[in-house]
């Protein structure tokens, strides 16, 4: 069964789009500042901060005029991470944390305004755009994510604006366009785009043909271009995501990770390699990230044996309950007893989703699965996962709706016959 759109103004020129939808934006923000309190407004990382430096550096870069230079050195250019967060940092301001956080906190919004919309256009249903509002923000790690200078509210926002556009019409030229800009801006936010990208392309060559989907192919290169040729001019070469590939296999797959895999699942390589290469090499940032990724697939090689438990740990370590995220006894527990009610309801809106074969369901379930996999295979930590809440939300939302149409019919049923 295909859920009919019907015909519906584009996401923004729908003159009544807003109604409801304010009133999502402001429950988000508001529900966010509650779970995360009074540590939003206080101008330092927190305890468990971890990449929030490294990108804020990069933004004081650019901002400063250099571009994007290697912590150390001001004259090395680097492609260590996608460059959109560093720009929004240096457009935003590096003098405090504070508005920083205020525009992850209006992502956040915008997140389960997109949420509210997918469930309401998918289904032609409010209850399931609240109720998969309701899941997103019962997500504990979601609802701290404004804290985090980090890309996942970015690079979801854009994730679920490029769903929306696969759903609504993709035939139409505008919504080519905004697939391609949006998934071309996505990859320039995280490069672990990479895994949905290989289920979002087959799927639009089935929903839109061959032809469309190239076009919508042009765009996404024509966006992350410039992106390209800076690298380009910068390496002599061509750097297409970053120069961080090689470092992610290497410390996923060496001989100190295989001895106990079940946590991170993976350690910084220098701790291996740092000592093993040149100066000059480790100075060179392509030429270490080549020397890493050659020492990860060596020992891919080398121990195929090995393989089956990293990969069991990877799996465990993408579906596990995320208890980094709890700060104290009531949240750790809180963080437990909600991974056991999610996963059945995920579970069961998979299965609702596929069996009926509603079609943009199975589109998240493609792009959960491209992500899923990709974990799989390099490695994976509950973090990981987080650009897949929203479409968890939804299909818990898809979940409960179908059981709360069901069991009441049921218990109708039952009292006819007696």
């Amino acid at each position: 069964m295909r859920v009919s759109l019907g015909r519906q103004w584009p996401l923004f020129m729908n003159m009544t789009w807003y109604k409801p939808r304010w009133w999502v934006f402001g429950i988000a923000v508001v529900a966010h500042l509650i779970i995360i309190g009074g540590d939003f407004w206080v101008d330092a990382y927190p305890e468990n901060s971890y990449d929030e430096a490294r990108y804020v550096f990069y933004g004081e870069s650019i901002r400063a005029g250099r571009g994007m230079h290697a912590p150390g050195y001001e004259d090395k250019p680097t492609a260590y991470v996608m460059p959109t967060l560093p720009l929004m940092i240096a457009a935003i301001g590096t003098e405090s944390l504070i508005p920083l956080r205020i525009v992850q906190l209006i992502l956040g919004g915008l997140v389960a305004v997109l949420v509210f919309h997918l469930g309401q256009t998918i289904t032609k249903q409010d209850q399931i755009g609240w109720l998969g509002v309701f899941f997103l923000m019962a997500n504990l790690a979601w609802m701290q994510q404004p804290l985090y200078v980090l890309t996942e509210p970015l690079f979801i926002v854009l994730l679920l604006l490029a769903t929306y556009f696969m759903i609504d019409r993709p035939e139409r030229w505008q919504h080519m366009i905004g697939i391609g800009v949006t998934l071309g801006l996505a990859w320039l936010t995280r490069g672990a785009l990479i895994g949905p990208l290989m289920t979002i392309y087959p799927y639009l060559w089935w929903r839109l043909g061959f032809k469309k989907m190239v076009i919508v192919g042009l765009v996404m290169s024509a966006v992350i271009m410039p992106w390209i040729v800076r690298n380009y001019f910068a390496f002599d070469t061509f750097v297409a995501t970053s120069t961080q590939s090689g470092n992610v296999l290497a410390g996923a797959y060496n001989d100190i990770v295989y001895e106990n895999p079940w946590g991170d699942g993976w350690i910084n390589p220098d701790q291996i390699y740092r000592e093993q290469v040149s100066e000059a090499l480790f100075n060179d940032e392509l030429a270490y990230a080549n020397y890493q990724y050659e020492r990860g697939v060596e020992w891919i090689q080398n121990n195929p044996e090995k393989l089956p438990k990293l990969f069991a740990a990877h799996f465990l370590g993408f579906v596990r309950p995320w208890f980094k995220v709890a700060r104290n006894d009531i949240e750790f527990l809180y963080v437990f007893a909600t991974w056991f009610i999610t996963v059945p309801l995920i579970l069961y809106g998979s299965w609702y989703a596929v069996k009926n074969r509603i079609e943009a369901f199975v589109l998240m379930l493609l792009i959960i699965g491209g992500g899923f996999i990709t974990g799989i295979f390099l490695f994976a930590i509950p973090r990981y996962r987080l650009p897949f809440i929203p479409y968890f939300a939804l299909l818990q939302a898809l979940a409960v709706w179908q059981l709360w149409l069901r069991f009441p019919k049921t218990r109708s049923d039952t009292a006819a016959a007696e």
